[in-house]
């Protein structure tokens, strides 16, 4: 028997190792298939999930990073998996036999038995060797009817491998088919940490990040696709949490029409796989804050510029100017544009006289929120309009229209004030005329002249003069002086007519003075004056007059009622006729009333004339107070006892009686006030003749001293010769001489009739002395004289009639 080692080794057979051998081989092929279909499968199961995410929305960051490391992972597992069997711990003939066993349960066995006798290393030293070669013999035989292979595992590579091919057909059909898509989810797949934009099928053109819109009104968002990628039919938006809005297209273009927005907010856009946010940012229309005109005024002004804030869309500017229109507005201006058409002012430019949208209007030069037009002239009437956008594109509310109207330079505006168009004055007295002149454009002068009227025909001397009263400028636009017009100091003589006007001059080249209205003065002797007064006075006591005649019959009615049978007074129980009497003694009242007004008033005229005598002013003073007395207690005393009859019949005849004699006294006084009233008119008439000679004795001390004084110049001289100037003034003097004239013969008349009114035997003898004189016909004869030069009698005849006109005064006096 052999002892040796060989006696001892025990083999598997060669049958057996070969089949072993086959099985390992194809449990490789499978484990590689499962490996890489499962590995493939991972990664190309979450590319597939990225490509989908992709195809709805920009797949986030925190969402590729996951997918990229799964999809890696997986392959990272399947590949770590198949190493560790086929590389790092490749199966032995013992772990094979285990994966058959898994197969073939009892041959698995046996199997499994055999490899261990013929592994040395686990072998017990008490077996035969003889022993288990005969068992390996027999498991070899045996194996020989068993297909190893077979009992590789196959389902889970069969599964990976079809799950692969599933998944490549739904990864290579779309990157077939879209392979920008494919490649660029591939790329950020591959990439995730990379900023790789995602691949849309549609791409949207124009669609800024943010859109500025106006307050709360309804606005568009405009969008268009890019024409080399899709175009779907139907796009959506959705503005925060309000209703989505959708929106077909056309021709790759559309709009969305988007509710009135007062918060900004993100306005969200889909179109297919796309998806854009856009910002919307409500702001306020711009709007126009102030608009001014810069004025270039024309070179005869000599005025710096000027700048005017406009109002109410509408200014005025003169013609002949050049103006630029500056606007301010509430923020910065992107564009804008204007017009300027000429109207007709009867007309008026009509609804489309000019345009009104930007884009069709001249563009003007825009500097943040301000915008200037150019100079134009202002030679028309013009009609303006001007529209605008902002930086965001926002047009104005509605444009703004300007009507700018020219006007001429008119003359200046010139009045007087503190004057009637008619006034009467004295020689001594000042009237003060306030003169003021307007323009808008300047005035340079502004002065004021007088000149007779008539004086000439009425033998007065010729009067002429200027005064000049302010200064002005080109700015100037108001100028303003009192006046004072002194007959004495403008040696003005008295009974002088005189016209007088205001005049102001501007700039305007070759334009004659504006004048103001025409003012007559007339300037009046004392006595002349008194005379008016005394016609005032003679007006009022008619007026009195009349009034006593009325209250006379009021009286007298109401006697007759008085005196009425009692029974038949019953009859008019009413009181008709009692209430009509005291209306009529309330109306005499008020007429008395008036009467002293109008007194009053003409005793402040008479105030100014001091011919009229303090004695005289004294009574109509007195007058006066006793009307407005009895204007104010008995005649209304007698209207309240006239009502008190008229209200009530048991007392009615004790009323009347006391109206009636409150009546008389009323009669009484009103006829007082009449004697008195006349009393003064015959002291003021008589104290008229006085002034009215005086008056005349002073016309001929002038010309008396004026012959004097042009005696040397004209002595000896024809008529014909004398010179110019010189025959002017002789002429004048005789002229005032028959003036004087025919005023002495009007004395002498009035003197007969005031005789033949008072009786007083002064006043006709003083008419007798003038008639036995011959002084109208003497003065009449000295006129002559003067105008034929004969000075030298003539000096003396004036001196001689002076002296009889001052006589005559003296007697009327006393």
């Amino acid at each position: 028997m052999n002892t040796g080692p060989d006696s001892m080794e025990v083999k598997l057979p060669d049958s057996l190792t070969s089949k072993l051998g086959e099985f390992e081989k194809r449990l490789c092929l499978m484990e590689t298939v499962g490996a890489v279909s499962g590995g493939l499968c991972g990664m190309l199961l979450t590319y597939a999930l990225m490509f989908a995410s992709d195809r709805f929305w920009d797949t986030p960051g925190w969402l590729r990073i996951p997918l990229s490391l799964v999809g890696g992972c997986v392959f990272a597992l399947f590949a770590l998996r198949w190493t560790r069997h086929w590389l790092l711990r490749r199966r032995n003939a013992r772990d094979l036999a285990k994966l058959v066993q898994k197969r073939y349960r009892g041959m698995g066995d046996r199997l499994l038995g055999v490899v261990e006798l013929a592994d040395s290393t686990i072998a017990s030293p008490n077996v035969s060797p003889a022993l288990c070669r005969a068992a390996i013999r027999q498991v070899a035989e045996e194996s020989k009817e068993y297909d190893f292979r077979a009992a590789v595992p196959v389902r889970a590579p069969r599964v990976y491998a079809v799950s692969l091919l599933i998944l490549l057909a739904v990864a290579l059909i779309p990157l077939a088919i879209f392979p920008r898509a494919g490649w660029n989810t591939l790329l950020r797949w591959v990439m995730p940490f990379s900023p790789v934009q995602r691949f849309t099928f549609v791409s949207i053109e124009e669609l800024p990040d943010e859109q500025v819109v106006p307050h709360g009104e309804d606005f568009e968002v405009r969008f268009k696709l890019n024409k080399d990628t899709w175009r779907p039919a139907r796009a959506s938006c959705r503005l925060e949490n309000q209703p989505r809005i959708r929106t077909r297209l056309i021709d790759g273009m559309g709009v969305f029409e988007v509710p009135g927005q007062t918060s900004p907010g993100v306005l969200v856009v889909r179109v297919g796989d796309v998806t854009k946010r856009m910002k919307i940012i409500p702001v306020l229309r711009p709007e126009l804050l102030s608009m001014s005109a810069e004025i270039q005024p024309p070179s005869y002004l000599s005025r710096t510029n000027e700048t005017i804030a406009i109002r109410a869309g509408r200014f005025e500017m003169l013609d002949g100017s050049h103006v630029s229109l500056v606007g301010v507005a509430s923020r910065s201006l992107g564009q804008v544009g204007w017009d300027r058409v000429q109207v007709d002012p009867a007309q008026g430019p009509g609804p489309s006289a000019v345009a009104e949208d930007v884009d069709t209007l001249s563009p003007l030069a825009v500097e943040g929120n301000k915008f200037r037009s150019p100079s134009f002239s202002g030679s028309a009437p013009a009609r303006c309009v001007f529209a605008w956008r902002d930086i965001f594109r926002i047009a104005g509310a509605k444009p703004y229209v300007l009507n700018i109207e020219t006007r001429v330079d008119e003359p200046p505006f010139v009045e007087c004030r503190g004057i009637g168009r008619a006034v009467a004055m004295l020689e001594d007295e000042v009237l003060a005329i306030e003169v003021r002149a307007e323009d808008d454009y300047g005035i340079s002068e502004l002065w004021v002249n007088w000149s007779d009227v008539g004086n000439k025909e009425r033998g007065l001397p010729e009067i002429d003069g200027t005064s000049s009263l302010s200064e002005g400028g080109p700015d100037t636009r108001e100028l303003m002086n009192t006046f004072s017009f002194s007959p004495i100091a403008l040696r003005i003589p008295e009974e002088s007519m005189v016209s007088l006007a205001a005049y102001a001059s501007d700039y305007m080249p070759g334009r004659k003075p504006a004048m103001s209205a025409v003012y007559r003065i007339y300037v009046l002797s004392r006595a002349k004056h008194a005379d008016l007064i005394k016609n005032r006075m003679e007006a009022l006591q008619g007026l009195v007059e009349d009034l006593a005649r009325e209250e006379e019959q009021l009286l007298q009615d109401n006697v007759e009622l008085s005196e009425m049978p009692a029974n038949k007074m019953d009859e008019m129980s009413s009181g008709a006729a009692l209430k009509m009497r005291e209306k009529r003694e309330r109306l005499h009242a008020r007429q008395l009333s008036n009467i002293a007004d109008r007194a009053q008033e003409l005793l402040r005229e008479a105030l100014r004339n001091t011919r009229i005598s303090e004695s005289t002013l004294g009574e109509w003073s007195e007058m006066i107070n006793a009307m407005r007395g009895l204007s104010a207690n008995e005649m209304s005393q007698a209207s309240d006892s006239l009502g008190s009859a008229a209200s009530d019949p048991a007392e009615r005849s004790e009323q009347l009686d006391v109206a009636i004699e409150l009546e008389k006294e009323i009669l009484k006084s009103l006829r007082a006030s009449e004697r008195g009233m006349n009393k003064s008119i015959e002291s003021m008439l008589a104290m008229n003749f006085v002034n009215r000679l005086m008056l005349c004795a002073s016309n001929e001390g002038v010309i008396g001293s004026t012959l004097k004084e042009l005696l040397p110049k004209i002595i000896g001289m024809h008529v014909e010769d004398m010179p110019a100037d010189v025959a002017k003034e002789t002429v004048a003097l005789g002229l005032t001489q028959e003036t004087t004239g025919r005023e002495v013969e009007y004395i002498r008349d009035d003197l007969s009739g005031f005789y033949n009114r008072t009786r007083l035997a002064g006043y006709d003898e003083v008419r007798r002395e003038m008639d036995e004189s011959r002084v109208v016909e003497r003065m009449a004869e000295l006129a002559d004289r003067i105008e034929r030069n004969i000075v030298v009698e003539s000096i003396t005849e004036t001196v001689t009639l002076k002296e009889e006109l001052i006589a005559w005064a003296a007697k009327l006096r006393k």
